[in-house]
């Protein structure tokens, strides 16, 4: 109607590391939402690991799987060899993010990706890694992640290097937020979504659990559904900007396309 003030924008909360949150916060600035900080993991270097034995395994591995862009970052920090070209190493991203993180790192694509939802079981169905009898394969992932890929694997017929190179740990100070003004959560895995809950005052509680949630996963519906959510719980296709902004505009198709970049 004429003369009527616009809609307030969306309000979006970002979980996701505050380092990894850049890309989708500028994303939903150019939809014309309202993104909110709350990050509910931080990411850390694991001091425990055992570098020489890392190398030797890298230098006789068949395939490297990388976990999530965490596992890029510090995989090639640590194993910076990875760069470089080795005629029977091929590399695996489990989604799309952690294989653009790869090519902006290393200027060359990743060898091996599988197609969406972009997940450890699509990683499973690739046709390179059904037969694997005498093969090794390093996953690279942080400290307590899932075993499916390594007993899958290994059931195959291959020789499996853990190489957990990063810990996840609750931020010590988190922001003070008004979840009664908050129109939908995004969360981009179960230990995202499951922190919520431990950094949010009890009494909050209620509030965010009759508020549109955004996941990444059938799993992290499941334990939205677990944890108690009553609203919509929406699914995406993937945890990187573009899979989430799709999965946003089908839920709310007021939000604008970003414009194109000349």
């Amino acid at each position: 109607m004429d003369g009527m003030p616009p809609p307030p924008p969306l309000t979006v909360v970002i979980t996701r590391p505050a380092d990894q949150a850049k890309a989708l916060c500028q994303a939903l600035l150019h939809t014309g939402a309202a993104p909110v900080l709350f990050p509910t993991i931080t990411i850390e270097a694991n001091r425990d690991l055992d570098l020489s034995a890392t190398h030797r395994a890298l230098s006789r591995a068949h395939f490297v799987i990388f976990i999530s862009r965490n596992a890029v970052r510090f995989g090639l920090k640590l194993l910076p060899q990875l760069q470089q070209a080795h005629p029977q190493l091929q590399t695996v991203a489990v989604g799309e993010g952690s294989a653009a993180e790869f090519q902006q790192r290393c200027g060359k694509s990743i060898d091996l990706l599988p197609p969406p939802p972009y997940n450890s079981e699509g990683v499973l169905q690739l046709a390179q890694l059904q037969q694997l009898s005498g093969k090794k394969i390093l996953i690279l992932r942080g400290v307590g992640g899932r075993e499916l890929l390594e007993d899958t694997l290994r059931r195959r017929g291959g020789e499996i290097h853990l190489v957990d190179l990063y810990r996840r740990a609750l931020p010590a100070h988190p922001p003070s937020i008004a979840w009664q003004k908050v129109d939908i959560i995004t969360t981009t895995s179960n230990a995202i979504l499951e922190n919520l809950f431990r950094l949010t005052p009890e009494e909050s509680h209620p509030i965010i659990l009759s508020t549109p949630l955004l996941v990444v996963s059938s799993r992290g519906e499941a334990l939205a559904r677990q944890l108690g959510f009553q609203n919509e719980v929406i699914v995406a296709t993937g945890a990187d900007t573009a899979s989430l902004l799709e999965a946003l505009r089908r839920w709310q198709p007021s939000l604008t396309q970003p414009a194109r970049r000349a």
